[in-house]
């Protein structure tokens, strides 16, 4: 094996990428380096190719370090592109090559799908992105905007209590497509989805992960959204909003709801789910697109005994 060299990287990608930075919270937090790693990684993906060269190293320890980068990063890279569904983003093999004084890094890639039915799929996908992209567009402002999208999303999807329960997982139902176009998925699959759509409308949204074991995995932990909205961030649950769920034990009383639009992190705390934060994730600080102080549903201050008392 020759490791003269890296593997191509499609510079339309890159530029798209730095043209876009706003959109892209992992991307943008990187050095110049590490965004030639990323690039080269989803170049590879687009290709459906089942490995890639990462780089030549002058010594094992600087390859390790590069290795660590992937370990940390090659989740936060799949789920900030959304489009590439055929991918599987919890599973790759680091492979090293030692020639002379060179130290040499790849990635054999796994994908959820073969590379002649993801290409088959691509075009339903892309129309479905359009379909929801254009009637979002028709609402008048901002707050209408995302809720067409949560609402959408929310209501022509059912949570996959089978496969959270599996010990695996196999296709599309992690994915993105397996949200807008099967319409049955778990978490992964709500958050990319929505990630997706956000993208092309032009607003910042990213994923923020949560560890129940020492190492996340899809069946393991819980992963869901956070936005940028005038300048403000905030933290979106799709999957959490919809209360219906592919099975009789779990069926909600109503297709959604709006208990994770737009909350802050204290709000999120108080559902223990901020045990963990990736570093690039903003502070979700902002109050005036949350549904209910959007909507002013909210109580100002609440009394139990005296609610306690009118119901006796």
């Amino acid at each position: 094996d020759s490791w003269s060299g890296v593997s191509d990287v499609d510079n339309e990608f890159r530029n798209k990428l730095n043209d876009n930075e706003s959109l892209y919270p992992v991307y943008r937090s990187l050095n110049e380096s590490e965004r030639d790693t990323y690039v080269r990684l989803c170049t590879a993906i687009m290709n459906h190719d089942e490995s890639v060269n990462i780089g030549v190293y002058d010594s094992d320890n600087n390859r390790e370090k590069v290795i660590e980068w992937i370990d940390h990063y090659f989740r936060e890279i799949v789920y900030e592109q959304p489009d590439f569904f055929w991918i599987d983003p919890y599973k790759y093999d680091v492979r090293t090559i030692d020639s002379s004084r060179e130290y040499g890094l790849s990635l054999n890639l796994y994908y959820l799908i073969d590379e002649a039915s993801a290409d088959s799929k691509k075009s339903i996908y892309e129309q479905k992105i359009k379909e929801i992209v254009d009637n979002a567009q028709l609402k008048q402002d901002l707050f209408e905007k995302v809720l067409y999208v949560h609402d959408y999303i929310a209501m022509n999807t059912v949570y996959d209590n089978d496969l959270a329960d599996n010990d695996v997982y196999t296709g599309l139902g992690i994915s993105a497509y397996g949200c807008l176009i099967d319409g049955q998925t778990i978490c992964s699959g709500y958050t990319l989805a929505f990630t997706a759509v956000m993208q092309e409308l032009g607003i910042e949204c990213g994923a923020e992960f949560n560890n129940y074991d020492d190492d996340f995995s899809v069946l393991t932990g819980h992963v869901w959204n956070y936005c940028q909205l005038d300048g403000e961030y905030y933290y979106f649950d799709v999957t959490w909003d919809d209360t219906e769920f592919d099975s009789d034990d779990y069926r909600g009383h109503m297709d959604y709801s709006y208990n994770y639009f737009a909350i802050n992190e204290e709000e999120m705390k108080k559902v223990d789910l901020l045990y963990t934060s990736c570093e690039y994730t903003p502070d979700c600080n902002g109050t005036k697109y949350n549904y209910f102080v959007y909507n002013n549903l909210n109580f100002a201050e609440y009394d139990f005994e005296a609610i306690k008392e009118s119901a006796i």
